[in-house]
């Protein structure tokens, strides 16, 4: 049957060509999803200021692609004519490549999933499925808190080199890391809002379970080379 302009009308479930069980799981997830909507009424007006944040970070990663395109190109033009490079193009590429990649990776994710593996998540649906994605968000919260936790040692250290042809502070390429660590702990704290109080403190057991279990394997390592040293010494 087609309706206006010659395209197929549109079919509602009740006259689906798929069976009883179709239309139903269709039903149970869209009560799923309106129910999660209920759940979390203001989260997105809450966070629509990190949109400016977000968009700003594009535009600098996007910039310094351009840059290193440019660039790229215009050394390699340079290298065909002349027999020659740009001395100062490797010292410009650590500084782009800081950016795109430190940069580049908390757009990506708060544009999309990444590269995750969302099949679990994808089957579930109600608490379920905010608990795993508050779990994995917290996992990430994690890391991204180890990851900082000696990070101003290593700023420390690239600060006190400089950059062999243009002579500047070698802290130019590394604080992009710390930079990019930050935005993907606030983007992650931003989905967070999106999920129901419940699923959050449902979603902590894991990590609270491996942070508590790597805890315990530090002990004992801890206590182990203890007991070897003391064996050696006796």
């Amino acid at each position: 049957m087609l309706g206006t302009r010659g395209r197929p009308a549109p079919t509602s479930l009740a006259t689906a060509p798929h069976g009883g069980d179709a239309e139903r799981i269709v039903e149970v997830r869209a009560r799923a999803v309106a129910v999660e909507a209920r759940q979390v009424p203001d989260a997105f007006a809450r966070i629509r200021a990190l949109d400016h944040v977000a968009a700003g970070v594009e535009a600098i990663v996007v910039a310094a692609i351009v840059v290193n395109i440019v660039i790229t190109f215009g050394n390699a033009l340079i290298r065909f004519l002349f027999a020659q490079d740009l001395p100062w193009s490797a010292d410009i590429w650590s500084v782009l490549l800081s950016i795109i990649t430190f940069l580049g990776a908390p757009a990506y994710f708060r544009r999309t999933n990444g590269m995750a593996y969302t099949a679990l998540v994808d089957a579930l649906t109600g608490l379920r499925r905010q608990a795993l994605q508050a779990c994995s968000l917290l996992i990430l919260l994690g890391v991204c808190a180890v990851a900082l936790a000696p990070y101003p040692i290593f700023l420390a250290s690239q600060s006190a080199q400089t950059l062999p042809i243009l002579g500047i502070s070698g802290g130019v390429v590394g604080i992009w890391l710390g930079i990019g660590l930050v935005l993907l702990s606030v983007f992650a704290i931003e989905r967070l809002l999106t999920l129901s109080v419940k699923a959050i403190l449902i979603g902590a057991i894991g990590p609270a379970l491996i942070a508590l279990g790597t805890l315990v394997v530090v002990l004992v390592a801890l206590w182990l080379v203890r007991q070897v040293g003391h064996t050696a010494e006796a």
